[in-house]
């Protein structure tokens, strides 16, 4: 049985092909590998400098949700590459993490697990991609 979790194509601007004929290249190459593309779960994201002159996107592809923002590989991307939206969503499993230690706390736990333990999941978290 074969199985692709996640699958990226990525099209320049100026390129030989459209953006519809990699995908339609994509589609066929799943199908003769017995692979199935779940269309309700794929989705475009636009990377673009932001400029006065240029203001308009690309139409999306048949059947493809344009979005905004998509997390690949655990990283919030933005079409305009700036990363609050991950930024925010690291604070906030941090936090929820940093509430588990807290508890752990309470109950007695010493302070060098509890390091141990705020390494694995604080310290790896945050530093996850972050040269990215």
């Amino acid at each position: 049985m074969k199985y692709a979790d996640d699958t990226n194509l990525l099209v320049p601007e100026t390129s030989n092909c459209t953006l519809t004929d990699e995908f339609e290249y994509l589609k066929a190459w799943a199908t003769a590998n017995k692979m199935v593309i779940n269309m309700s779960k794929t989705k475009e994201l636009v990377f673009y400098r932001p400029h006065p002159s240029r203001s308009h996107m690309p139409s999306a592809v048949d059947n493809i949700e344009q979005v905004k923002i998509a997390k690949l590989l655990g990283v919030m991307f933005s079409g305009n590459l700036i990363f609050d939206e991950h930024v925010t969503y690291v604070l906030s499993i941090c936090s929820q993490r940093l509430y588990l230690i807290k508890l752990l706390r309470s109950q007695g736990m010493p302070e060098n697990k509890l390091h141990i333990i705020f390494v694995a999941l604080i310290i790896s978290r945050i530093s996850y991609a972050l040269s990215a």
